[in-house]
């Protein structure tokens, strides 16, 4: 895995963003998903030398359960990162919330 190797797997996601960007508005708008996917692709291709395209449906898939559970762990850990909403926040909305 030398420099080279990783150099071109990152261009090539690069080339394939930008075509993607191209299809964006003029005004201001959040990250596609497409970020996601090309991150996803350097990786995979390190680890088994295979690339998603950007509108495998199978990847878009992965990628929202992915986020569904990073969601929901996120608010369980809430009381971890903020205790002092264990002191504002009643008990019994805190359990629901979490």
């Amino acid at each position: 895995m030398g420099k080279s190797k990783i150099e071109g797997l990152i261009m090539r996601e690069v080339e394939d963003l930008v075509e993607d960007f191209k299809g964006l508005t003029k005004e201001p708008s959040k990250l596609p998903f497409s970020i996601n996917i090309a991150v996803l692709n350097i990786i995979w291709q390190l680890v088994s030398s295979h690339r998603y395209d950007f509108k495998d449906k199978q990847v878009e898939f992965l990628m929202g359960k992915i986020n569904e559970i990073d969601h929901y762990f996120m608010n369980l850990f809430i009381p971890e990162f903020f205790p002092i909403f264990t002191y504002i926040i009643p008990k019994p909305i805190l359990d629901y919330l979490t």
